[in-house]
């Protein structure tokens, strides 16, 4: 099998602290990534090594995970095991201990009416937990992290999650092992141990503490991982022009508008890292939702309105109340071809003002270009 190297670098990750972290801006393939990665993970089948010694002379099979021409061979988490199990959950303001370790529940009766009890639901970290006690290897994807609250949510497993505190690399426990504290399924108490093959990667956007900020003791835990906006990924999926073109006054080809497409978004990612952080920026998927470049210049322009229309939109939560925030990052000034900041009467005062260009298939190009600076 084969892996790109990124995949490859986060699989190595894994193997080294058992715990990673994806950190990016919105739309930066986070999501993406960790899905490649858990496919990666789960597919992986042990090999025998091959019996004797190999001669010039003697035909021997591939193994089927033997590096080819199209990538590195990965460092696979646990790669001795089989039975790969992958364990997903996203957290929200509404994920529970239930969802994430254990809690009771209620039992309903048959008719759905009458309340007989609980019952212990076990959750996405003790499942997967348990794989890897099996004698297996488990990948626990955690999605959004902060969208939920995690500090609280892993509880006393912020402990046992750390590579020293977990079991040996033969489920044995040894004086460093930790225990968290969940319950069994006949609601006692016990204490767990975390297997070292089993593994915990998650994502976060830093900018977004909507949900619950993390504190450094949590993130620690951590190996982290940045997942930034790369233009080179967008020009070539968009079969863009290229840095080094000249744009013309009108597009000649769809090329044309899919390189001033990128340049804009260029420039706003410049302004925001600048004016907030680069945690603030807007990833190239914003460019993805297509599976191929557009064929047309009026396809090109209708995709770019789009997309300019979500960049736009993304720019005003970032520099939500600050006139002259979004007029930096929108390249205002006074031409009419894009966003304008001027200066407005208001009682005694004077206040600044953004007046938006329109934007549609016809305008696109040039609204682009200007705020680009091509």
């Amino acid at each position: 099998m084969s892996a790109t190297p990124t995949i490859d670098a986060v699989l190595r990750a894994l193997s080294e602290r058992q715990n990673v972290l994806l950190s990016g801006p919105p739309s930066s393939g986070k999501t993406h990534l960790m899905q490649a990665v858990a496919n990666a993970f789960s597919i992986w089948a042990p090999v025998a090594p091959s019996s004797g010694p190999r001669s010039a002379s003697a035909r021997i099979a591939i193994p089927a995970n033997t590096p080819t021409p199209q990538g590195p061979i990965p460092t696979m988490p646990s790669p001795g095991r089989s039975g790969r199990h992958v364990e997903r959950i996203a957290f929200s303001a509404n994920t529970k201990a239930r969802d994430f370790t254990s809690a009771f529940v209620p039992m309903v009766g048959a008719s759905g009416s009458a309340s007989i009890g609980f019952m212990v639901e076990t959750g996405a970290l003790i499942r997967a937990n348990d794989q890897a006690l099996s004698g297996g290897a488990a990948l626990l994807v955690i999605d959004e992290l902060n969208r939920g609250p995690a500090v609280q949510l892993f509880g006393d497993a912020i402990v046992s999650i750390e590579t020293d505190k977990r079991l040996d690399h033969n489920d044995q426990t040894t004086l460093n092992s930790w225990p968290m504290r969940v319950l069994d399924k006949s609601g006692t108490t016990v204490p767990v141990y975390l297997s070292r093959h089993l593994y915990i990667l998650s994502s976060i956007n830093m900018a977004d503490t909507s949900i619950e900020p993390l504190d450094v003791a949590f993130l620690r835990r951590f190996e982290t991982i940045p997942v930034m906006p790369d233009p080179a990924l967008a020009r070539v999926h968009l079969a863009a022009a290229g840095v080094g073109v000249a744009l013309p006054p009108a597009p000649v080809g769809p090329a044309h508008v899919t390189e001033a497409a990128v340049r804009a978004w260029e420039h706003v990612n410049e302004r925001i890292t600048i004016g907030r952080s680069a945690d603030y920026q807007l990833g190239h998927g914003i460019f993805l939702g297509q599976p191929n470049a557009p064929a047309t210049i009026q396809e090109a322009l209708e995709l770019a309105t789009g997309w300019w229309r979500k960049i736009h939109t993304h720019v005003r939560e970032v520099f939500y109340g600050d006139v002259l925030g979004v007029g930096v990052a929108l390249n205002a000034g006074t031409d009419p071809a894009g966003y304008q900041l001027l200066n407005a009467p208001y009682g005694q005062d004077e206040r600044q003002r953004i007046v938006e260009p329109t934007i549609d298939p016809s305008t696109i190009y040039g609204v682009l270009k200007r705020v680009s600076g091509a």
